[in-house]
């Protein structure tokens, strides 16, 4: 029980969490798990952004989006 809460208390993302915090959480689990947690972290989230767009931690501004059907 106390196994259990420990991780869906502390280890699971929630919503406010940063890409990092993710991360880092992903990587907890996986040793608490006994997981390898090397592959964590890979896919599009770790390609580095390129000049002008956004980082993982940060969001694009709401003047970005299109408002309305076209």
């Amino acid at each position: 029980n106390a196994r259990f809460e420990y991780i869906t208390q502390t280890l699971l993302p929630k919503p406010t969490d940063t890409q990092d915090e993710i991360k880092g959480k992903m990587k907890g689990l996986a040793l608490v798990l006994d997981l390898d947690p090397s592959g964590i972290g890979g896919g599009i989230l770790q390609n580095k952004p390129s000049s002008g767009s956004v980082g993982s931690n940060q969001r694009p501004p709401l003047s970005s989006f299109s408002i309305g059907a076209k």
